[in-house]
């Protein structure tokens, strides 16, 4: 559980509509954030956001959890496009694929 809660703090969630939301960008500078699971599966901000409450969802009413939930995040600076295990979408690093 410890990792949860670093991951909450580390990414600088916040609450947006009645609801914590997990950001796509560090609130200095905005680079861009990914999310990854145990298995180390990346995700983008809406899906970690999405797959953090059903998980959470899941453990108050002892229902099977299908996913890994978001336990790490960092910055991601450089390099091609990463693509979010949940909803295929490109994440774009913040400075661009050098080798492009």
């Amino acid at each position: 559980m410890s990792d949860i809660y670093a991951l909450l703090e580390k990414s600088g969630a916040h609450p947006y509509k009645g609801r914590l939301y997990l950001p796509a960008f560090t609130s200095w500078g905005a680079y861009t954030l990914i999310y990854l699971t145990k298995e180390m599966e990346t995700l983008c901000s809406d899906c970690a956001t999405t797959d953090y409450f059903e998980w959470l969802y899941s453990l108050n009413t002892c229902e099977g959890w299908q996913h890994d939930p978001p336990v790490y995040v960092q910055t991601y600076d450089e390099g091609p496009d990463e693509i979010c295990a949940g909803c295929n979408k490109p994440i774009p690093s913040s400075y661009g694929d050098p080798d492009a």
